[in-house]
Formats: C-alpha cells, sequence, structure tokens
C-alpha cells in the first residue's frame, strides 16, 4: 500500500461482520448436535430394556426364540429371560437381540399357552413384557411321557421334584 495524498485508506478485514456471526451460529448449532446425540446415547445405554418382537411366534418347548429389542447387555450372563415363571437358556446375546431356548413348561400334547416374556438385564433393570404362545415339544425327551391334558394337573409320583414340568425346565425366580 502506497501512502498516497490523493488514495483513500482501505480497511482491510479478514471476513465481514455478518459471516462472524454465522460462523458462530454454525458453531453452536454443532455443539448442540454433538450433546444431544451424546445424551441419546447414555439414556439409550442407562434406560431400562425394551422387548419390541419376539420369532417365531407361535414356537414349540425346546425351540430357539429370537428375542429384538434394544438396552441388552452384550454377555450371557447379564441377561435372563422369563418365560412366565421359568428361565430360558440364553444361547446369543448382543446388544438388540438375544436368542433363547424356550423352557419345557410342561405344555400338555395338542394345547397350546400363551406365557409372558419379559428380559431382566443386570438383575435391577425389568423389559416391558411381551406375549408369546408355546406348543408342546415337538420331540419329548428321551425317557419321558408325553404330558396329556389329564394329566396336566396333577404331577407324577415317581418325579423327584414334582414342583417343576421336567429336569430340563428352570425353577421359577426367588422372590426379592
Amino acid at each position: 500500500m502506497s501512502d498516497a495524498p490523493g488514495s483513500p485508506a482501505v480497511e482491510r478485514r479478514r471476513s465481514p461482520r455478518r459471516w462472524r456471526r454465522g460462523r458462530r451460529a454454525l458453531i453452536g448449532l454443532l455443539i448442540l448436535l454433538v450433546l444431544g446425540a451424546v445424551g441419546h446415547l447414555a439414556f439409550w445405554r442407562i434406560g431400562p430394556p425394551l422387548l419390541s418382537r419376539i420369532t417365531p411366534s407361535p414356537a414349540h418347548v425346546g425351540d430357539t426364540v429370537t428375542l429384538e429389542g434394544q438396552g441388552f447387555d452384550t454377555t450371557l450372563e447379564g441377561n435372563v429371560v422369563f418365560f412366565g415363571d421359568y428361565t430360558g437358556r440364553l444361547i446369543r446375546a448382543g446388544r438388540t437381540s438375544l436368542a433363547v431356548e424356550v423352557p419345557d413348561i410342561g405344555i400338555a400334547a395338542g394345547a397350546q399357552q400363551v406365557v409372558k416374556v419379559k428380559v431382566e438385564v443386570d438383575e435391577d433393570k425389568v423389559s416391558n413384557v411381551l406375549d408369546l404362545v408355546l406348543l408342546p415339544s415337538l420331540d419329548p425327551e428321551p425317557g419321558t411321557d408325553i404330558l396329556t391334558e389329564e394329566e396336566d394337573d396333577e404331577p407324577p409320583l415317581s418325579s423327584p421334584n414334582p414342583g417343576y414340568a421336567s429336569p430340563r425346565a428352570s425353577p421359577p425366580p426367588s422372590p426379592r
């Protein structure tokens, strides 16, 4: 620049003032988006598990069913799946799905039963409840007789523990 007496003084700015306001607004908006995403992830991990679907339905005793939802523990030990008062055997666990073997709850041949399914995560968070239609096993365990309607009400006398339908079934949860 020359300091000639005839040329006007020009003020040089890096950017116009309105661009600085826009840049600050954009930075503020980005910060809000990041905080919202972090809050959503934190709530999703802290909140209770949510069951959205059970497939297949109806299912037979002994089948593997898939529970879909969110908020499950990724370890098998961190999840407990209840079929009514019985617990199922977990086969695979993920953040959004669980694969569980349906326990033997003593359904008579030719009958069906609707059971309430729920998931307990880390012993303190319980999911919502979904209904599952259960049918008797297609192939009963070796050494057991097929349960009929008449025998459904009274347990066999030779059973070592008449409170449970079979040795494969899980006992009901203990009251807390």
